[in-house]
């Protein structure tokens, strides 16, 4: 028996690795005709065909809703080249939420809201690591290690409380949370159907 895995973000790669990529399987799956998969994987046939129905799910959360869809293909898709394609939308997505999270947002000088967004691009990049939620926050010093080296911007580490930034970055963290948990929702649901189905056709072919 193949395996699905219950991580969703894992289980959204799996989908778009070699071999789930033909369209045709997942219309026919959508479209609620049975599609077999090839579970020992013999020659020529496609690895990872049992994640179709996952493969289905994220393309129908594509057109439902495609700012879902770019932050879950941000932060689950394994190819960086390939993720990175969907980082301007998700940035420009949790800006938009920050900014309506932050009322004293008009009244920040450039400065500090170039830091802000600089704080942005720091948290999408720790959330996105952090794959299996196992790996430790970042600290106020890596945070600003981060934002210095990479992104040129220059956040003091002894004013991190005393500036606020502590507020922005747990304000991001609730974002970017909310915004995955949306995105998941129906691959967790599609994972618990897959796995149900699969245990039924073990259950008849016993």
């Amino acid at each position: 028996m193949n395996h699905i895995d219950s991580n969703a973000r894992i289980a959204w790669a799996q989908a778009f690795e070699t071999g789930i990529r033909t369209q045709a399987c997942a219309d026919m799956e959508e479209a609620g005709m049975n599609v077999q998969t090839s579970r020992k994987n013999p020659g020529g046939g496609s690895h990872n065909d049992h994640y179709t129905p996952i493969y289905s799910a994220i393309t129908r959360l594509e057109r439902s809703n495609p700012t879902l869809a770019n932050v879950g293909h941000w932060l689950s898709l394994n190819d960086t080249e390939q993720a990175n394609r969907y980082h301007d939308d998700v940035y420009d997505t949790v800006l938009t939420r920050l900014i309506m999270a932050m009322p004293a947002w008009s009244e920040w000088r450039e400065k500090r809201k170039e830091r802000a967004k600089a704080l942005i691009q720091a948290r999408m990049m720790m959330d996105r690591l952090n794959v299996d939620g196992t790996r430790s926050g970042w600290t106020p010093q890596e945070i600003c290690v981060f934002v210095g080296e990479y992104l040129g911007v220059k956040i003091i580490r002894n004013n991190w409380y005393q500036d606020g930034w502590v507020a922005v970055w747990e304000m991001l963290g609730f974002i970017i949370d909310e915004l995955e948990n949306c995105a998941m929702e129906p691959i967790h649901d599609a994972i618990r159907k897959a796995k149900q189905d699969m245990r039924k056709e073990l259950k008849h072919a016993a």
